[in-house]
């Protein structure tokens, strides 16, 4: 039960609820996203914090909306591309924190047995 709390606090925390991006914040942000995770993904790991990538993959799935890419336009699919990747570089790094904290607190067997009994 503390685990779902602890999520639910989570993602009701993150800012699913802001103002969408305009077209110009989204590439700077996808362009500045990309350069920072590029440069960080020779070290072992990035130390961002959850929400941080909460924020990024929220704007980059609200940016595929507000920029969305056009058949034929390489400049349009490749911006596509570089705000999917980037969602999905967020919500593993979103998963990776969420696993270290169920093993930090020892919560590996609470969750196993919840899911075992189909608490979800």
């Amino acid at each position: 039960m503390r685990i779902k709390l602890i999520v639910g606090i989570l993602f009701l925390a993150s800012p699913a609820f802001a103002q969408k991006p305009t077209v110009e914040k989204c590439r700077a942000d996808a362009k500045a996203s990309y350069a920072q995770v590029k440069k960080d993904s020779s070290s072992p790991k990035i130390e961002q914090s959850y929400f941080f990538w909460a924020s990024l993959a929220e704007e980059m799935s609200a940016c595929q909306d507000i920029d969305p890419v056009i058949d034929g336009d390489k400049e349009s699919l490749h911006q596509g591309i570089l705000y999917m990747g980037l969602e999905n570089v967020a919500r593993v790094a979103m998963i990776e924190e969420l696993n270290n904290f169920i093993h930090r607190h020892g919560l590996q067997k609470q969750f196993v047995d919840d899911d075992d009994q189909g608490l979800r």
